[in-house]
């Protein structure tokens, strides 16, 4: 476990209000309400964290006494890790390329409780699949955009999972066995016919999914399909004013900047980020969904 000394805060208790909320964002909604009522929750009546170095809220042991031991030690890190400027502008590169082209992306449905704004999700996922898969979004581009999607992938691949995989294993090393597994478990059951391109999609068990998108996810929203016992990882690139990121149960709003990168309990703890009121902001979410964690868990014996 961390020492008590490296961490900014220290939680009793898991946050697990939310937790009985399967995938209805009417009901964050209305709990959010009860629990933060008038402006409670506006980000200006939040604590605002510094811009620069480490932010961790972490558990007490008290918290994690009952919790199985592959529980995240921390709520949410923002650490020193940074990606380089050059893969920076190369991704934001790659990703007007991608528009350029043709870029498909996924608007969420009606009721969700985030932005509107689509996205592009690839990697693998499990969700409703008997087996790992790969995302539609990566399969269905045409052809020059599915090559700029590959390269797209091999430079998160090669250089920004090491960087998350570093961060998991310093700041919150009990999740990694399960990372492991399931990295494990997918190289064994990717279904056959998305062997050809997984080996672009394969992060290393950093993580399997990565959403990209323009702007700010502004409303308070959970994140149904990440497995709760693991972090999401969230890293911002552009130049603009806004959009930082909003915790009320922490009763935060922490900043983070181009390349910075932060992970938190996001299935857990309701978030959304500010508005941008400047410039331009792509952000690059990379997640583990929980039924892929699930699956892995049966496959190895372990539930």
């Amino acid at each position: 476990r961390l020492p008590f000394l490296l961490a900014s805060k220290i939680l009793d208790q898991i946050p697990s209000e939310f937790a009985q909320i399967r995938t209805s964002g009417k009901e964050v909604n209305k709990l959010t309400r009860q629990l933060f009522p008038g402006d409670a929750a506006d980000p200006s009546s939040l604590d605002r964290v510094p811009e620069a170095g480490i932010h961790i809220v972490k558990f007490s042991d008290e918290a994690l006494k009952h919790q199985p031991p592959e529980h995240p030690a921390v709520a949410l890190v923002r650490p020193v890790n940074m990606i380089p400027r050059a893969v920076q502008e190369k991704i934001i590169r790659l990703w007007d390329q991608m528009k350029a082209e043709g870029l498909e992306l996924t608007g969420h449905s009606k009721g969700d409780n985030r932005s509107s704004t689509p996205a592009l999700h690839c990697g693998v996922w499990h969700l409703s699949s008997k087996d790992p898969m790969v995302t539609s979004d990566t399969r269905k581009q045409n052809p020059h955009v599915e090559a700029l999607l590959k390269e797209f992938m091999n430079l998160i691949k090669t250089h920004v999972a090491p960087i998350v995989r570093g961060a998991i294993r310093s700041y919150s090393p009990e999740i990694w066995p399960k990372q492991e597994r399931a990295h494990q478990y997918v190289k064994e059951k990717i279904r056959s016919k998305d062997k050809d391109i997984f080996d672009s999609a394969d992060f290393g068990g950093a993580f399997f999914t990565l959403a990209m998108k323009e702007g700010s996810s502004e409303r308070l929203h959970l994140d149904f399909n990440d497995h709760p016992h693991s972090l999401t990882w969230l890293i911002p690139f552009g130049d603009w004013t806004g959009g930082d990121f909003v915790v009320p149960q922490l009763g935060e709003v922490i900043p983070v900047r181009p390349g910075q990168i932060l992970g938190a309990m996001t299935r857990l703890l309701i978030h959304c980020g500010t508005p941008i009121t400047e410039g331009r902001r792509l952000v690059l979410t990379c997640f583990t969904d929980h039924t892929l964690v699930c699956h892995s868990e049966r496959y190895h014996g372990r539930r």
